[in-house]
Order: C-alpha cells, then structure tokens, then sequence
C-alpha cells in the first residue's frame, strides 16, 4: 500500500512543478499506500482540477527513493511516518529533497482512513515552494461519487492557493527567424518500476550450445549379455524460455506465475557395436510446466522458483544395434530453483526430483524393474544491461533402476544406474 500510495503522491508532486511545461501545466506528484487506493490514484491524475496534471510515477518513484537513501537514510513507510511528530519532519524533508530533484512543486499522499465504500481517506498535501509545511485532510467516501473526483474536489482550493498568479503575456513582436530544425520525436520511455530487472521480467528467452555424455552400468548383472554403454562428447543445440503474462499487473500472485520449457537434441551422434559397425544414435530432450516465483523484495533481490511439469528424455539407437540400453523416459518433474545476483552476475541452482512414468526399451527387458531419477543443475549468470543474459552451467541426470530378476530371464541383473551430463553455455534476452 505504502508504494501504490508513493506512486500517487508522486505523481501529484510532479503536476504542482513545473509552471513552464506544454500549455502552462503545473505539475504534480500523487502517492498511495496501497493497493486499495491504486484505482482512486490513477484517478486522482485524470481528475485535476485546473492547470494540474500529473508527473511521471516512474520519475517521482525515483527520485523519492534517492532521497530516502540520503543521509540520514529513512526506510519508514510514509503512512506511519506522518503519525509519529519527530518522524514526520524528516519523512516531509525526504519528500521536499525529491521534489528538488523532480519538476513537481508538491505531493499529494493518499492513505486509507477508514475502509470501506462509505468509508474516508486521509490527504497530506506536502509543497516546496512556500512555508506551507503539511496540509491534511479527510476525505468522506459517499458509495456515489467516485473517490477520485471526491479527492480532486477537496484538493482544489489549496491548489489554487498555492498556484502562482498568472503572467501578463507581453506583445508579441515579429522578427524574422530562420527555419528551425526539425526535431526528432520524444521517445516513448517505458514506465514500468522494475524495466530492465530480469527477475521482474515479462519473458526470458535464450539459446545455447551443449557438450553432454551419458554413462550406464549394471549392478550383480547375471546373464551376459548387458553391455554397459558410455559416451562424451555429444554436442546439442539447445532453446529455453519462460513467460509470465502477468508480470505487469498489480496482482501477487498472478504476476509471478509463468510458464517454462526447454528443448535440446544432439546432432550427428554414432554408437558402434561390438564387431565395429557404426550405429545411428539419437539423443533429445524436452521439458515444459509452471514456474512459480517467490521473490524477497524489488530490484535485484534473491528468489525461489517452485517448478512442476513434465518431461521426456529419449537415447535411442538404429536397427542394427539391438542389444544397445536405449532409453525413452518420460517423468513428472517437481522441482525448485534459487537465483542470488551479486551485482551484474547471478548465481543459480535447480533441483528437481524425476518420478518415472516409462522408461523404454532397456527397463523392458527386466523382471519388475522400476525407475526413479533426480537432477541437479548448477551455473553462472551475467546480465551486463536491461536486456541481455548470458549463462553458464552444469546439470547432472540421474535415473536409478530397481529389478527382481527371475529363473529363465534373458536378461538378469539387481539394478542400473543411468547418468546424463550436460555442460551448457548459451545467450538470450529478457524484458
């Protein structure tokens, strides 16, 4: 609430500033303390009365968290600071200090007095340009009028008294001029609080490249004809991505639920058998599900990802290899993740447990033979700007067979271990 209520008083602020901006507009800087009194902030902007319009949040937002980082710091939410007689007056100084900064004169903060439709609202009306410290206000809510035009219309008397008479506009004399240059457009600059953050972001996509390996063994094999399997070396392309549609609404939840997946397949793989014939061998795998992250506070703070999807894994190999452990295993997968910038670099981890629903070919030739797998996942991240990420890292592939042989089995062995390695190094973008 304390940042909603911010955001509107900052808005306020920057419509009282400047009283030589396009059309004479006075700006000022509007705050809100919370989400309850977002919707009546934006209204506030709309609603002025008079000259008044309102500056950019994204600016005010700025400049007041500078000033609450001047000495002394003051961390204190505005809400409580007001209520208390020694905080108040620094917490009015920080504001003052970010209208300096800013081209608003003063700042409108709106808390919620009494909640509820008919309920009330409480205004501090803070101002830079004259001895008018603190103006305060009660705002009645009628369940009719709409709390912003209700807002607007309390302000409006101390915002004429606090508006600078009019200038007498002097007569115009021509002159000649010379054409001007034509200038370029304003851009347009994105308001967003968190732009530039990636663990705020909307998407994040990127692509790599791949150096995996795979190793398979028996354990108390007792027929002849298990052949161990291992390989390094083994280079795939791979594509990862997550989306958050939300990521821009004002709801918690919904903000930071996404969707994640992941893509890679091995190219140009061979196996060769015992006698030395060279076999084709395939190598993919695919992963999608939620991603749920838990942030621990704005701008480039820790957080935790919860996971849970699906998968599939798939080491396959040509006709002419029959006796070769292929593999297609398609699992659950719950997991977590962490993610703990330092600076522009970032260090992550995932681990994620692979309850096995089908393991191919190779569990198939097995009396009672189960399969369950894990995966660790480790690296480096650096993110050198807004929108750029670059990521290094390690994940280890576990799957772990469990078998009660028979009398007559053609093939008889306690277990299997099946391991999968992969070290990545890939680029992509974030907004």
């Amino acid at each position: 609430m304390n940042r909603v209520f911010a955001w509107l008083a900052a808005s306020a602020a920057s419509l009282f500033a400047l009283t030589a901006v396009a059309d004479d507009a006075l700006l000022l800087g509007v705050l809100a303390d919370s989400p309850a009194t977002d919707k009546v902030a934006a209204g506030v902007r709309d609603a002025l009365p008079g000259k008044w319009k309102a500056v950019s949040k994204a600016d005010f937002d700025a400049a007041l968290k500078a000033a609450r980082k001047e000495k002394p710091p003051f961390n204190v939410p505005l809400a409580a600071a007001f209520k208390n007689d020694k905080q108040r007056e620094v917490a009015i100084a920080k504001l003052r200090l970010a209208l300096s900064s800013t081209s608003a004169k003063t700042v409108l903060f709106i808390t919620v007095a009494k909640p509820g439709k008919k309920g009330s609202l409480h205004l501090y009306l803070v101002n830079s340009v004259n001895d008018e410290a603190l103006v305060e206000q009660d705002v009645a809510l009628d369940g009719q009028t709409p709390p912003a035009e209700l807002v607007a219309a309390s302000i409006k008397p101390t915002l004429e008294k606090w508006a600078p008479p009019p200038v007498a506009e002097k007569p115009k004399v021509e002159e000649k001029t010379e054409p001007k240059a034509i200038k370029d457009e304003p851009k347009t600059v994105d308001g967003s609080p968190h732009k530039g953050e990636i663990e705020h972001a909307m998407g994040i996509a990127s692509i790599g490249l791949e150096v995996g390996g795979r190793s398979l063994g028996y354990s108390n094999p007792t027929s002849t004809n298990l052949r161990p399997y291992s390989l390094f070396g083994g280079v795939a392309p791979a594509i990862d991505a997550e989306f958050y549609p939300g990521a821009r609404t004002s709801i918690p939840f919904v903000r930071d639920l996404g969707i994640a997946a992941g893509f890679r397949i091995a190219l140009g793989l061979q196996s060769r058998t015992a006698e030395g014939v060279v076999v084709g061998t395939n190598w993919n795998r695919f992963d999608a599900g939620l991603r749920y992250r838990i942030r621990f506070g704005d701008g480039h703070k820790p957080q935790v990802g919860i996971r849970f999807g699906v998968g599939r894994e798939n080491f396959t190999f040509s006709g002419a290899a029959t006796d070769y452990p292929a593999a297609a295993y398609f699992y659950l997968r719950p997991g977590a993740d962490v993610w703990v910038p330092i600076g522009i670099v970032a260090l992550f981890g995932e681990f994620a447990v692979l309850p096995t629903l089908s393991a191919g070919e190779t569990a198939g030739r097995f009396s009672n033979a189960s399969v369950l797998g894990f995966e660790g996942k480790g690296g480096v991240a650096l993110t050198p700007n807004s929108w750029l990420l670059v990521r290094a890292s390690f994940s280890y592939e576990y799957f772990g067979y469990s078998m009660t042989p028979k009398a007559g089995d053609s093939y008889a062995a306690t277990g299997a271990s099946d391991a999968l390695m992969r070290i990545h190094l890939g680029a992509g973008a974030f907004f």
